[in-house]
């Protein structure tokens, strides 16, 4: 019996000193807010077309044979300038022409709520957001955890593009230090509206675009306000008066606007 007894304790003490040994989990992800990502955070796997026309397609080809690690941003600037310094059949004569050229990049290049409602360009050597508003990318942490098991956390995020087909895909993403931007762990599911692309199942979720465009009022724009942004501010960026911007929102002199709120404005 007392030998018994010795050897279970034994096995205890065995498989205690075991689970000691797992290594624990370095978190430089759970704490990322991805609802405001900046865009040089997000690896350029996030901009990826998953359907599209050919040019599409080819500048994926281009990017991952050429830059596999760009970021968010210079995915999306390098887009523009691909098809600016292409020929009919897509071939690049000068891949450096492709290559996005800037100073300095702009605290508001980022996402709102979770969303991207402007195109990044370059004015005067920085990267900035545009003002025409136009939906470009979407994103949503879904899950944490070591799903490689390397020893440092991850996130499962799901990405959606616009469009009729309302491409999506959700990918796990990663980074070793505060820091860094996020690289690419995995590729999980993806698909269109109403289809997995990798089964080719067709199910009855369409994944709705989470804008749905309206119908404004002629010589009007939309504007989506940044954190910090006034009234005032965007007077003078689009030129036009606060008391019309007021008006063709019907918000009173005493009204405030928040950050993610979308505002009619009037240009002509």
């Amino acid at each position: 019996m007392k030998i018994l007894i010795t050897t279970m304790m034994a096995l205890v003490i065995l498989l205690s000193g075991c689970s000691t040994t797992k290594p624990i989990t370095q978190d430089y992800v759970s704490g990322y807010d991805f609802t405001t990502a900046r865009l040089v955070d997000l690896p350029w796997e996030m901009g990826a077309a998953i359907v599209g026309n050919n040019t599409s397609f080819e500048y994926l080809d281009y990017v991952k044979l050429n830059h596999p690690d760009w970021n968010c941003l210079q995915y999306m600037l390098g887009r523009r300038l691909f098809e600016e310094h292409t020929d009919k059949n897509y071939n690049v004569d000068d891949p450096v022409s492709i290559v996005p050229v800037y100073n300095s990049v702009h605290p508001k290049c980022r996402l709102m709520q979770g969303e991207l409602w402007r195109e990044p360009q370059v004015v005067d050597g920085d990267a900035v957001l545009s003002t025409n508003r136009w939906f470009v990318l979407s994103v949503k942490a879904l899950e944490y955890g070591d799903f490689n098991r390397d020893g440092y956390m991850d996130v499962l995020i799901h990405r959606k593009l616009p469009g009729s087909a309302q491409p999506w895909e959700e990918l796990v993403l990663s980074r070793r230090a505060s820091e860094d931007r996020f690289y690419v762990v995995e590729h999980r599911n993806r698909g269109c509206r109403g289809m997995d692309l990798d089964t080719g199942v067709v199910s009855e979720e369409t994944h709705p675009t989470m804008y749905e465009p309206v119908q404004l009022p002629e010589g009007c724009i939309e504007h989506l306000v940044y954190p910090g942004e006034t009234i005032r501010d965007v007077a003078l960026m689009f030129g036009t008066a606060e008391k019309d911007i007021r008006s063709a929102n019907n918000m009173t002199v005493e009204e405030k606007v928040q950050a993610g709120q979308v505002l009619i404005v009037p240009v002509l």
